[in-house]
């Protein structure tokens, strides 16, 4: 049976460059009600970490142009 709590999921930009300036990282922070479950640069890795967090099983397909799959995420 699905939860039919509302949850609330934030999705903020960040980018970070270390003091000499040899190092620059970016990508989006996500949170699933007021707790981070992922930051880094691929958005389909933190679609996973929310389902997880939310106790969903789920794998993402990645389809290209002509609908055939190209990759997974499980």
């Amino acid at each position: 049976m699905l939860d039919n709590m509302k949850h609330k999921i934030t999705k903020q930009p960040y980018s970070y460059t270390c003091g000499d300036n040899c190092c620059y990282e970016y990508g989006t922070i996500w949170t699933l009600d007021g707790e981070e479950v992922y930051r880094g640069p691929q958005d389909d890795v933190a679609i996973l970490c929310i389902l997880s967090k939310l106790n969903f099983e789920a794998e993402i397909i990645g389809l290209d142009e002509e609908g055939d799959k190209c990759w997974e995420l499980l």
